[in-house]
């Protein structure tokens, strides 16, 4: 059993932290007092105790218990990277009960839950608080999180100026967008609002930031009033005033909000709006009689990108794009060649040639480059404690990658077989998961409809011959901000009711095929939502257009299973590719990069 479980296990018995009272189980969420999916390393804990490095996790911990729950893309993951001790709870699966489920099940009545009330959301809070009142179990906020209490060589907080964007590089002025929010909590009978997610805040004062790896936010709370305006955050990291706001330290929420409220609360129409992923150390501030809770309408609103964001969005993907080309070129010339590369080497590359160009800041997540078996983990990551996997010619090898631009935020996956030895078996799946891709992106549909109902589209084939993904089909992006971006997805288990598909959205299209012990398959790019022409004639209609302008290996497609339809989609996808890049490679003057094209975009 893992030291670290042994002494956090120590912690929760003798109730020194605990508010002297001794408790049953721990819950303990991978994210942070912000709710963000990724995490900076002093957030880690869960990392820290488990082992397991994945983007989502819900753990556990009992006398006799620690287990982790996470979805498909990190079953493989998991067991691998745990620490001893700890059980792996397939997310997601029929066979596996719900975290409160199990808790349920496995606790004695007046048993007692201990939470991190900054790690835990405003709405988690309501449901968990509900169904353990009626079990007869407590569920207590404990204010020390307990594994930063064993934690002896935790990161310390990065120092970073913000950046202030301009309003010609984001298309409107923080004023006319605090405007706009006014008027949505005026519509709601709201008096007040709190802003918790980091790109929600980053997005209202047109700030970018530097405290989370990949997303370039900073941490901050934001708190408006029909009459003011509060941006609370680390005061050194901003170099620069923002008119009409009041900046304070981060560490004053609490006591602004808290002052505000109970100044307001005997007043008979005092609502302050509470979106769900508020962490609770904030809610709990505020009188439920005085809470409206609902998505943040800054969440809603950031996700359909104006024109000037738009037209960020397409330049920064074909800059974004020639890297891509740039790095397949150098792959299969210097493979054919015998040069030896590995999957570091192929990330190390992929990442340099992005910073070359214009506006890049950073990568927009961590490259995933896998060969072969590691291919068939999604969200694979190379351990550096054992030598990089080689990729030689006839392997398989996927790299899913991006990075952030100053007018844009870009995410391409491309599976690629250097050579002839290509087997059979391999180049079906990797049809069916084109196919897939193919027929969602073909696919038109009203306006404000949600990504639940098109996720079948990229699993028709798949499900026509019995294989399946275990992962969304896309996500929505954020412009220069998270590559991970609500309310918008196309996933089949899960669909945010404020997320229906609407024009100036950004989302990806990401189906795959993994075979665990063999290689994995996944065709991602980064599409805009535009307006369809139907034969109706009917305006109300949308459809798919591509940002990604990246070629799809054609000696991996088995054209007999395609239809002339889809034949047609990848035909015309390779002529915008080539029509778009080889102007732009020739420009740079990478004009082997633009013969190599011409090749890789001849029809099927």
């Amino acid at each position: 059993m893992s030291s670290k479980l042994v002494a956090l296990r120590r912690l929760m018995v003798n109730g020194d932290l605990n508010q002297g009272v001794a408790i049953s189980a721990y819950l303990l969420p991978r994210t942070d007092a912000h709710g963000s999916e990724y995490i900076c390393e002093r957030d880690e804990r869960v990392k820290w105790l488990s082992g397991f490095s994945g983007s989502n996790a819900t753990t556990i911990i009992t006398k006799n218990k620690a287990l982790l729950w996470t979805d498909g893309r990190y079953f493989l993951q998991a067991e691998k990277e745990f620490e001893n001790g700890w059980e792996l709870m397939k997310e997601g699966t029929p066979q596996t009960i719900t975290p409160i489920n199990w808790l349920i099940a496995n606790l004695e009545k007046t048993s007692v839950i201990g939470f991190d009330p900054e790690l835990v959301d405003f709405s988690t809070l309501q449901k968990y608080k509900d169904m353990m009142k009626a079990n007869e179990i407590q569920f207590l906020p404990i204010s020390t999180n307990l594994v930063d209490a064993i934690w002896q060589d935790r990161p310390t907080e990065k120092i970073s100026n913000v950046i202030v964007l301009d309003e010609k590089n984001c298309g409107r002025s923080s004023a006319d967008k605090i405007e706009e929010l006014r008027g949505q909590m005026k519509d709601k009978k709201c008096d007040s609002i709190i802003l918790g997610s980091l790109d929600d805040v980053c997005w209202l004062f047109n700030i970018r930031g530097q405290d989370i790896a990949f997303n370039p936010v900073v941490f901050s709370i934001a708190f408006v009033t029909l009459e003011s305006v509060f941006l609370f955050i680390n005061r050194s990291k901003l170099t620069k005033e923002l008119e009409g706001v009041t900046i304070l330290d981060y560490s004053e929420a609490k006591k602004v909000i808290s002052e505000f409220h109970k100044d307001q609360k005997n007043l008979e129409h005092h609502k302050m709006w509470i979106p769900p992923k508020t962490n609770s150390g904030l809610s709990m501030l505020i009188a439920d009689n005085s809470i409206y809770s609902a998505e943040s309408p800054v969440f809603v609103t950031k996700s359909v990108k104006n024109e000037t964001e738009l037209s960020g969005m397409r330049s920064s993907h074909i800059r974004d794009s020639a890297a891509v080309i740039q790095f397949l070129f150098q792959m299969e010339n210097e493979l054919k060649a015998g040069k030896v590369w590995t999957e570091d080497s192929a990330a190390n590359l992929i990442d340099k040639l992005r910073t070359q160009k214009d506006k890049y800041v950073s990568n927009s997540f961590g490259t995933i480059s896998a060969v072969n078996a590691n291919a068939a983990m999604p969200h694979y990551s190379h351990d550096p404690k054992i030598e990089p996997f080689q990729i030689k010619e006839g392997d398989v090898y996927l790299c899913d990658s991006g990075a952030q631009y100053l007018d844009g935020t870009t995410d391409v996956t491309r599976t690629v077989v250097v050579g002839d030895k290509i087997n059979e078996d391999f180049r079906n799946m990797f049809t069916h998961v084109l196919i897939g891709h193919i027929e969602c992106a073909y696919a038109k549909f009203p306006e404000g409809i949600t990504g639940l109902r098109i996720d079948a589209f990229a699993r028709q084939s798949l499900w026509a011959a019995g294989f399946d993904f275990g992962h969304g089909t896309g996500h929505g992006v954020g412009h220069f901000l998270n590559v991970h971006e609500g309310p918008c997805s196309i996933a089949y288990r899960y669909s945010n009711e404020n997320g229906g598909i609407k024009p100036g959205m950004v989302i990806t299209i990401e189906p795959g095929y993994y075979r665990a012990g063999h290689w994995g398959i996944r065709i991602e790019n980064c599409y805009e939502i535009i307006r369809a022409k139907v034969q109706s004639g009917a305006d109300n209609f949308v459809t798919f257009k591509a940002l990604t302008l990246v070629p799809i290996q054609k000696t991996l497609i088995n054209k007999e299973m395609l239809s002339e339809k889809q034949i047609k989609w990848v035909d015309d996808y390779h002529q915008e590719v080539y029509q778009t890049l080889s102007k732009h490679l020739i420009d740079n003057n990478l004009c082997d990069e633009a013969h190599w094209l011409k090749s890789a975009c001849e029809p099927l």
